[in-house]
C-alpha cells in the first residue's frame, strides 16, 4: 500500500511538513529542525525549541497557512543534503514517516522511510 508523505524536500530548499508530523514531533512555530544519519536510516528531530532559546538559527519552522498545522522552512543545504544523500536527483522528493523513537540525539526522532522515494518528477 502507498504511504502519505510527511516530509516534502524541494531542491530549491524549501521543506514541508505535514500536520501529521509536525504533531509527531510536537512543533511550534520558530523550532528548529534537524535530520540525522544513523546507519542506513535517516531521522527528523527537533534540534532547538523556540521556547527555550532566543538563537536563530537557520532551520526554524513556520505555518504554512494561517493557523495550519503543516509547518514548511527554507534551507536549501539540508534539502541537497538530504536529497544528495538519498541518491535523488529529481526536482521534488516526497518521504513518507515512521513512528517516533528515543535517539541519542534526541528524545524524539522519527524515522524517514527513505528507501520508498522513487526518482521521478
Amino acid at each position: 500500500t502507498l504511504r502519505k508523505h510527511d516530509l516534502t524536500v524541494y531542491r530549491t530548499g524549501r521543506i514541508d511538513i505535514s500536520a501529521h508530523l509536525a504533531s509527531l514531533l510536537s512543533l511550534s512555530p520558530g523550532d528548529s529542525i534537524n535530520v540525522a544519519k544513523d546507519g542506513n536510516e535517516f531521522y527528523i528531530y527537533v534540534a532547538h525549541r523556540a521556547s527555550l532559546s532566543n538563537r536563530q538559527f537557520r532551520s526554524r519552522v513556520f505555518r504554512s497557512s494561517s493557523g495550519g498545522a503543516s509547518f514548511r522552512l527554507q534551507f536549501k543545504q539540508l534539502a541537497r543534503r538530504l536529497m544528495s544523500e538519498c541518491g535523488f536527483n529529481g526536482s521534488v522528493m516526497r518521504i513518507p514517516a515512521g513512528s517516533p523513537l528515543a535517539k541519542p540525539f534526541s528524545p524524539v526522532a522519527v524515522p524517514l522511510i527513505t528507501y520508498k522515494i522513487q526518482n521521478h518528477d
